[in-house]
């Protein structure tokens, strides 16, 4: 598992609960003094859990890309080689 799977599973386990550890409706107004209804909660939670997966849809679409100096190509060397390299650098590097 990576971090970002290890993230997102964490931001659902948040989101999850949070509908049941705030005493506030929809995270903005005041419940009234009664308490927070059970429709309220419900409705947080769904909410919630769109929002954790539209999360989840962004992080399979999402790419890290590396940039590196062009006098400088160490990442790009050591991906080449499949193992870390020296390689001969330039610019303001050297």
């Amino acid at each position: 598992m990576d971090w970002s799977t290890a993230a997102l599973l964490l931001l659902a386990l948040v989101l999850a609960n949070l509908p049941f550890l705030s005493e506030r409706i929809l995270f903005v107004r005041p419940a009234p003094a009664s308490g927070k209804a059970g429709g309220w909660r419900v409705l947080e939670l769904m909410l919630l859990y769109c929002i954790a997966g539209i999360a989840a849809w962004f992080e399979q679409r999402a790419r890290v890309v590396a940039l590196e100096p062009e006098g400088a190509p160490t990442l790009f060397r050591a991906r080449e080689a499949g193992h870390p390299v020296d390689v001969a650098v330039g610019g303001i590097a050297a």
